[in-house]
Parts: structure tokens; sequence; C-alpha cells
């Protein structure tokens, strides 16, 4: 099972901003930091594997993602700036779990409402 996607391009630019910023860690950690009304939010962090990890290695990179996030959200796509046209690397879940917006229950969620607004 992959748990990541990331592209040639997006490992290359990896690498290099790993080099250009003298950070030496060759693990990388796929977290969850929060959900939002639409969609989840993730960040890259420098982490040790651990028993509720999955890995997978890219071009000597090795990438840990929870594995119930891996159940949840799917492979996880690490897009580059060059791909994202973005100023940093952003992650995109191949699964988007049910949020109050599309459940059609804004009012359970503290953040959601003006989303959840139809136009």
């Amino acid at each position: 099972m992959h748990i990541v996607d990331i592209s040639k391009m997006g490992i290359t630019e990896l690498k290099k901003y790993l080099k250009e910023n003298d950070i030496s860690a060759d693990v990388i950690r796929i977290q969850l930091v929060g959900k939002m009304c639409k969609d989840s939010s993730f960040i890259l962090t420098f982490d040790g594997k651990d028993e509720n990890d999955n890995l997978e290695e890219v071009e000597d990179i090795i990438f840990l993602v929870n594995k119930h996030i891996s159940e949840k959200y799917g492979k996880l796509k690490i897009l580059a700036p060059s791909e994202n046209g973005l100023d940093g690397f952003s992650v995109v879940a191949e699964k988007k779990p049910k949020s109050c917006c599309s459940t059609g229950k804004c009012k359970s969620c503290s953040n959601c409402s003006s989303c959840c607004k139809k136009n």
C-alpha cells in the first residue's frame, strides 16, 4: 500500500529545500494539524517512527504517516511549490472525510457556519 505520492519534481525540490536549509533529516512525518470546513490541513515535520506509523521510502527519504490518518485519508499527495503555485509544500488527501458542511450539521461546528451557507 502506497501512503505517499510525490512527483520526481517534488522530491527534487524537497531535497533541495532540505539542503539549502541545512536540514539533515531523512525522515519526514506528514501530520494532520486540523480540519477546516471542507478540507483537512497537513504539515511536514521531522520525527521518528513509532509503532502506529506506516512508512514509505522515496529516493532515500522516509515518509511517516500515522496508520489512523492513512486509513481515514488514503494516499497523501505532496505538492512542491512549483506544482501548487504557493511558497511552500502542500499535502492533498486522496479521501475527503465528511465534514459538517457535507452532512448538513453545521450547527454542531463552531467554525463552519459561514462556509456552509449556500450561495
